[in-house]
């Protein structure tokens, strides 16, 4: 039986646009780097200091992230990252004492690794630009470090001569010091993003994005909300 020119072709269409379907990249890998801009509510997360000391800062990251396309539209991400550690100093620490020692430097710090699944639902590309919308939860370890002061009050000294105790004893200044508390806090948190993703080629993209994570600081403390915005390569395959 002949094939018509008209039914031959369109069997060659269909296997080429299968092909073509077949091809399409399933996954991909990227590597990101972002701003890491840290906001601890109204509050301090600064053990034994109060609330006028605040870990607010900005750190970098970076991170490195696999995924798949379950659908067109549809695609589900893991990403491992992590952030520089950011110092604030505690100019004012000393007032939580009654005896006022001399000035030191009290610090703390904060950084954090965050392990997220996410999904992400991808709009129909304009040219070689492609938004997507991404929801997921982090598992979160914060490290946390801060000095606070301690001080010693040495024994008195009494003096005394051949006869007698003199009184009242000799009082030495109270030594001060700064001890150094860490804590390591895991926490789960509500991950959102948007991103840009632009095709250089058919397999790699650039993608610039925002994505924002929010959680508790330890002990029951204020909100802390990270807001990361960055860049990250992708690889398709």
């Amino acid at each position: 039986m002949r094939m018509t020119p008209r039914v031959a072709l369109a069997v060659i269409l269909a296997l080429i646009c299968t092909r073509t379907a077949s091809a399409q990249p399933a996954g991909y890998v990227a590597g990101s780097v972002f701003a890491d801009m840290r906001e601890f509510g109204s509050t301090s997360a600064v053990p034994y200091y109060g609330d006028q000391f605040s870990l607010d800062a900005t750190g970098i990251g970076g991170g490195i992230r696999v995924g798949t396309f379950l659908h067109p539209r549809w695609s589900l991400e893991l990403s491992a990252e992590a952030t520089s550690r950011t110092t604030t100093d505690l100019d004012d620490a000393v007032r939580i004492l009654s005896i006022a020692p001399g000035r030191f430097d009290f610090r703390a710090s904060a950084r954090f690794v965050t392990v997220t699944t996410s999904v992400a639902f991808h709009a129909p590309p304009a040219g070689r630009v492609r938004l997507a919308y991404r929801a997921g939860f982090s598992f979160v370890r914060g490290t946390y470090k801060s000095d606070y002061p301690s001080y010693i009050l040495p024994a008195a000294i009494f003096t005394q001569d051949a006869t007698s105790v003199r009184f009242p004893p000799i009082l030495p200044p109270p030594i001060f010091t700064a001890s150094t508390v860490t804590q390591e806090h895991n926490t789960g948190a509500l991950t959102l993003g948007f991103e840009s993703a632009i095709d250089l080629t058919r397999r790699l993209a650039v993608v610039p994005e925002v994505r924002a994570l929010v959680f508790s600081a330890p002990n029951n403390g204020p909100g802390v909300f990270l807001i990361r915005p960055g860049v990250s390569a992708r690889w398709k395959f």
